[in-house]
Order: C-alpha cells, then sequence, then structure tokens
C-alpha cells in the first residue's frame, strides 16, 4: 500500500485541481461535508487528517478554522506536503498508518477521513482505531465507497468485474511494465469519460493523461477496496460510542461531485463523553516527536 499510494500521489502536481474538481469546488465540499461538526469557535481543538494525500484538505481546515491542523498519510506524499507548507506553524504532516498513530487517545476536536479507510484490510477495524482520537464532545467524519459504485447500474457491476481482476493482477503495483499495460488503456477510457462528463456539467475540470493515469492507479492498484453502506458506517459511529450521527446529503455538495457522492457513503458525528469527561474534557498533547515533521 505505501508503495502504490506514495506513486500515485508523488505524481500529482500542487495545480490547483484533484480529482475532477478544483481547488475551490473541494474546499466547499470539505465545508459542507463538516458541517456544523466543526472546533468550537474559541476552542484549543486540533484537527486530524487521516488520509492527507497533498495536504490541501488540511490546509484548508487550518484556514478556517484557525487551530493547529495535522495531516496523516501512509504514503510519502506527506513528506510533499510538509515542504510545500513549511512556512505555516498550524500546519504539521506525519507519515505514518491509522493502526499506528503518533498521538493520544482524544487529542483532535475534529477527525477527518476521505476515501482511505477502505483501503484498508478492515475498514471497520481502521476507523475504531480512528475513532479513539477524537475528543469526548469532538466530531468526527468518514467517507468510503459504498455499494452503488458497485450496484448503481449494469455498467458499473461489469466495470467491478473488471476492477477486481486487475487490483488481484497488480496487487499494489502501481508501476512498471505490466502496470503500464494495464493502466494505460484505462486511462484512456478515464480521458474520454471524463469528456463525456464535462459535456453533461461544464464545472467538472479536464483530466489530461497523467490525471487520468492518477485516476486508474488509485481505482485499480490498492490492495484492497471494500464498500460500505450508510447504515453499516452509521452502525460503527453508534459502536464507537458517538450519537448526533447524521448521513451526509449529496445534493449538499458541489454539482462536479454529486453523481460520485450519490453512489458512496459520508457520515458524521459527535463522540459523547462519559460522565467524568463531561466534567473535565481533556486536552490531551500531541507525541513530542510532531515537532520533527513540520
Amino acid at each position: 500500500m505505501l508503495s502504490s499510494f506514495s506513486t500515485e500521489w508523488l505524481a500529482y502536481d500542487y495545480d490547483g485541481v484533484i480529482w475532477e474538481m478544483d481547488y475551490a469546488d473541494h474546499e466547499r465540499r470539505f465545508l459542507a461535508e463538516i458541517g456544523s461538526y466543526r472546533p468550537r469557535p474559541g476552542s484549543q481543538g486540533r484537527f486530524l487528517e487521516l488520509g492527507c494525500g497533498l495536504g490541501i484538505t488540511t490546509q484548508m481546515a487550518q484556514k478556517h478554522f484557525g487551530v493547529d491542523a495535522i495531516g496523516v498519510d501512509l504514503s510519502l506524499a506527506a513528506l510533499r506536503a510538509t515542504v510545500k507548507f513549511k512556512d505555516n506553524p498550524f500546519l504539521h504532516f506525519v507519515q505514518a498508518s491509522v493502526f499506528s498513530l503518533p498521538f493520544e487517545y482524544g487529542s483532535f476536536e475534529t477527525v477527518y477521513s476521505r476515501g482511505v479507510l477502505h483501503h484498508t484490510y478492515s475498514t471497520e477495524k481502521a476507523f475504531e482505531a480512528l475513532a479513539k482520537f477524537c475528543a469526548p464532545g469532538g466530531a468526527t467524519y468518514l467517507w468510503v465507497y459504498g455499494p452503488k459504485s458497485i450496484g448503481d447500474n449494469a455498467l458499473r457491476r461489469v466495470l467491478f468485474v473488471a476492477e477486481r481482476a486487475v487490483r488481484r493482477t497488480l496487487r499494489g503495483r502501481a508501476s512498471g511494465p505490466l502496470a503500464n499495460v494495464l493502466l494505460y488503456p484505462l486511462a484512456t477510457a478515464y480521458l474520454a469519460f471524463n469528456r463525456y462528463r464535462r459535456y453533461r456539467d461544464p464545472s467538472i475540470q479536464p483530466y489530461n493523461f497523467q490525471r487520468a493515469l492518477h485516476a486508474a492507479r488509485d481505482r485499480f492498484t490498492p490492495e484492497f477496496a471494500y464498500r460500505h453502506s450508510a447504515e453499516e458506517v452509521s452502525r460503527w459511529f453508534r459502536d464507537a460510542g458517538f450519537a448526533d450521527i447524521e448521513v451526509v446529503d449529496w445534493r449538499a455538495m458541489p454539482s462536479a461531485d454529486h453523481d460520485d457522492y450519490r453512489r458512496n457513503t459520508g457520515v458524521r458525528g459527535r463522540r459523547t463523553p462519559t460522565a467524568t469527561e463531561q466534567s473535565a474534557i481533556p486536552r490531551a498533547p500531541i507525541a513530542d516527536g510532531l515537532a520533527n515533521f513540520t
């Protein structure tokens, strides 16, 4: 997974576009995802993004919420983000696994993870590990692949069969001769589909071949890519001690993301404090080693 996602993100540029949306649409989507589940005004809470990639969303969180924002990624993209945002003393990036995070439990008032945990060996166990870092009374947001990304129509069901076959063949190999043979034609198909989507919605950003290849790598090279319903993810939140659980409405997103968000699953909730925590919500420090990553 480290090799696959490092190959994917190290080739991506800070050029104002990620996937098929510009940064402005990403910012609007992020704020809609968080909604009112953001750090409280005047609080000393911290923001954690698990799976930060190039750090764009982590930077947006710091700008809007005015708190220390920490982005974590398994891939080497975290090191690129460190260099890119080195002049902001309130932004920090760490290369780490969700199963071994270098922070104290309950350290973050807002925890955010989008499009990442379904690529671990168990999405549920990854969420259980991540949820422990949400402070009592704090909020967590999770977006994962949903069942409609497979069964929305006959074409998607056929594509899913092809996806599983290619993934078994590559098994995390995002580069090399075999990957090129399989991924380059798929990238060409992504280019064509992107043109069709832009015909229907001009706000969708155009793919070049690099972006199309990035999309193909993301879809076909991770070893795991599970799908989960809103009901299933909501149950994980309840089991982890969260309340005020909401399934986020795809219609609140920018139009360029409507189709994708509709097929997948976004859920947010607040961690219910225990009686002891309610009287004195702790503010645990971030691990001392964090300063080495700023």
